[in-house]
């Protein structure tokens, strides 16, 4: 993976000061701004303007985040936290943290006169504060849609100022090298100047004074990793493109793709951001079917000749403040194999948008799987992340998927939803009425992309649609069984509704768990209730079916209470479905 971040840095050939620059996530529904301040020494006054964010004002401004630790110097006048103006003792106090370390004489000076006007002991005035709040009330700015805040001494920038970026390549470079003679890592040449430390790098995995992150990355501790400088920036080139152009999420885990290329690419810093859109978007089984890049793939067929030359890898973490928790690493997917996921996901569209018009009801990616796993949350954070984990690496490298396991997780979650139980993170994704519906009809999807398969089973008897789905879903006799006696109940639900705005024959089904004396009695309930209701016909057939395709297999009955459940509410997902679209 290092080797990969190693060869972006080689294109991307930016400067340092733009390698830390921070990118801001676009999004279209919210928009963003960019307040100036400007402190005017000679009026002694404050004026604020404002202007709404570009996509690229973030490297115009120098909007730079370096992972400084709250005791360290704080020196960046571009920033999104207001506490840097406003100063709160010496820990947010922007000019303290500039004057101590600018070399530029005059500019010192300026500084000087700022704290001397407008803060007391390290604080902005209050009525210069207040001059502050009183301006974003009146242009209707919220302090959370501000992208970032810059600084101006006399209508004057900062940011641009040669003295600061100077500054700024110190943090990076001078602070940070060694001396001595060593052989780099990664170019194998000899040098005196070297690096150990990569604190400065976004990606916190590169530390070399704890065991940690690296062993996540490389399989080995890496305690003796040192580069030359060139290597050093070069690296960090290439963590700061993938952060910023190869990273997105999958529900609320960050992930970024680090591509690693067996051959030299025919890649520029021209045309590298366009085809890391290709690779995100399209090349990416968390994306597929969910963007324009499906249908204009011929603007970028260009770089398919790199597809077979080049590896992907997928980081999963946390990125908090200056912590980098690696979740989890899959690595060295080659192409073929994301091609083979795109087949498999477009195997299970084209199957399954028969039965179902709506296109939400239809798994199309890796990040739909997602919210198909329950997972617990605590103070917002997801807790049982290895879970997801298990099974992306699982999905990626074509290993064997517990079964028998996922779907105790299924019906685990369709209890998360159906009781509205917010403990889990898809009781937020499956909020609507009949969400539980959905969910467990994608979940039969889920099924047969892990399976693969079909029912060699024919029930010419039923209806072409149930027939047809039994096959698709590849169910066996006994789960068959089962999901026709949910047809059933789903049935039997439906008149209930109309009657008393619930359905008591769901209080029959144990959403944790039938054993099979339980199957007979709900099998007898269903019955009595069929009579009761007037329910003949077509449901008549189907009740038949499964009670004879039950009492057939009832002596090697091996389902457990759970996958008993499960299949049953297989049934009446379906056919509530079919109900609500007027089947």
């Amino acid at each position: 993976m290092i080797k990969g971040l190693y060869q972006i840095g080689k294109i991307y050939d930016v400067k340092i000061v733009d390698s830390f620059v921070e990118e801001i996530e676009e999004n279209k529904k919210n928009k963003k701004y960019i307040i100036e301040i400007n402190f005017d020494t000679g009026e002694k006054k404050i004026s604020l303007s404002s202007k709404e964010y570009s996509k690229g004002d973030e490297y115009k401004y120098n909007f730079i985040k370096m992972g400084l630790t709250g005791r360290q110097n704080q020196i960046f006048v571009v920033f999104d936290d207001v506490k840097r103006i406003y100063g709160d003792g010496k820990i947010h106090s922007i000019w303290i943290s500039l004057k101590n370390e600018i070399e530029d004489g005059g500019l010192k000076n300026k500084i000087s006169k700022v704290e001397e006007i407008f803060y007391e002991n390290y604080k902005l005035k209050e009525e210069y504060k207040k001059s502050i709040e009183n301006y974003l009330k009146e242009s209707n700015i919220n302090k959370k849609e501000i992208a970032f805040w810059v600084v101006k001494v006399d209508n004057e920038y900062i940011h641009n100022n040669e003295s600061y970026l100077n500054l700024i390549e110190k943090k990076v470079l001078e602070e940070k090298f060694e001396k001595g003679k060593i052989i780099c890592h990664l170019c194998s040449k000899k040098t005196e100047k070297f690096y150990t430390d990569f604190s400065r790098l976004k990606m916190k995995i590169y530390i070399n004074d704890k065991v940690g992150f690296s062993q996540n990355i490389s399989n080995n501790w890496e305690g003796n990793f040192a580069l030359c400088e060139n290597c050093y920036k070069i690296l960090i080139r290439g963590q700061s493109f993938v952060l910023n152009k190869f990273s997105l999420k999958v529900g609320n885990i960050d992930y970024s793709i680090i591509p690693e290329f067996i051959k030299e690419p025919k890649l520029s810093k021209d045309n590298l951001e366009r085809w890391s859109e290709y690779v995100k978007f399209y090349k990416n089984p968390f994306e597929f079917f969910k963007n324009e890049f499906e249908e204009n793939i011929e603007d970028y067929i260009k770089f398919e000749d790199n597809a077979n030359f080049v590896l992907l890898n997928y980081l999963f973490y946390e990125k908090n403040n200056q912590q980098f928790k690696v979740f989890g690493l899959i690595k060295d997917i080659p192409n073929g194999r994301i091609e083979k996921l795109r087949e498999e996901f477009k195997k299970i569209i084209n199957e399954f948008r028969v039965f179902f018009e709506d296109g939400s009801y239809i798994i199309k990616n890796l990040s739909d799987i997602y919210y198909l796993i329950p997972l617990r949350i605590s103070d917002n954070k997801i807790v049982d992340i290895q879970k997801i984990m298990n099974l992306f690496f699982a999905i990626f490298n074509e290993n064997v998927v517990d079964i028998d396991n996922l779907i105790y997780d299924f019906t685990l979650g369709f209890r998360a939803i159906y009781y509205e139980n917010s403990a889990y993170h898809l009781s937020k994704y499956f909020k609507n009425k009949n969400d539980e519906i959905k969910y467990i009809l994608k979940t039969h999807q889920l099924l047969k992309f892990l399976k693969g398969g079909e029912s060699d089973m024919n029930f010419d008897i039923l209806e072409e649609d149930y027939k047809n789905y039994i096959k698709t879903c590849s169910f066996d006799e006994k789960e068959t069984a089962l999901f026709l006696l949910g047809i059933v109940i789903a049935k039997i639900g439906s008149i209930q509704y109309t009657s008393y705005k619930y359905k008591p024959i769901l209080e029959k089904v144990n959403f944790s768990g039938m054993n099979k004396e339980k199957l007979k009695n709900l099998y007898n309930e269903v019955l009595e209730k069929m009579k009761q209701l007037g329910i003949y016909g077509n449901y008549e057939v189907i009740y038949s079916l499964s009670k004879q395709l039950f009492d057939k297999n009832l002596k090697n009955w091996d389902l457990k209470s759970y996958e008993n459940t499960y299949f049953i509410l297989s049934g009446y997902a379906f056919e509530t479905y079919r109900i609500l679209k007027g089947g």
